[in-house]
């Protein structure tokens, strides 16, 4: 079985404690013997999150670039690059072709203007398992809640 991991976060990149707090969610789902690891090709958190998903064999990474190339990262060594997608467009495919979402907003609280924060709420409003690392290192864990009121 694969499993598969999707990505989003600021373009500020992440703190190192949001760095520690990823590798230690991507060093959890090795027991799998084939992990995908979507994300965006962005420069901020897709950057960092792609080096670090390599640093594990055990990933086969995917990259969703934007059509607008402005804050593309150009990540280099990518398993599968899927055809450019306007941001909306691409961060649903990420969601949609993936297990579950990792988010690394770069505020504490959920933002209107925020594209990873419009990536979350994408993720739960089809009941899709989330990790959010706040910027405190603290990882928030939302079960899907379709359904349910």
């Amino acid at each position: 079985m694969i499993r598969k991991i999707g990505f989003t976060g600021s373009r500020a990149g992440m703190n190192t404690a949001q760095m520690r707090a990823l590798n230690y969610l991507l060093s959890r789902n090795l027991q799998h013997p084939v992990t995908d690891f979507h994300h965006g090709d962005c420069v901020g958190s897709d950057a960092q999150a792609h080096e670090l998903a390599r640093t594990w064999p055990a990933y086969r990474i995917h990259l969703h670039p934007p059509k607008n190339n402005r804050y593309r990262a150009h990540c280099e060594g990518a398993h599968i690059t899927h055809l450019a997608e306007d941001y909306i467009v691409r961060n649903h495919h990420i969601v949609d072709q993936t297990d579950f979402l990792i988010a690394t907003p770069d505020t504490l609280l959920e933002q209107a203007r925020s594209g990873t924060w419009a990536t979350v709420r994408y993720a739960e409003s089809i009941g899709k398992r989330l990790h959010i690392i706040l910027p405190t290192g603290t990882v928030v864990t939302e079960v899907p809640r379709v359904g349910f009121i």
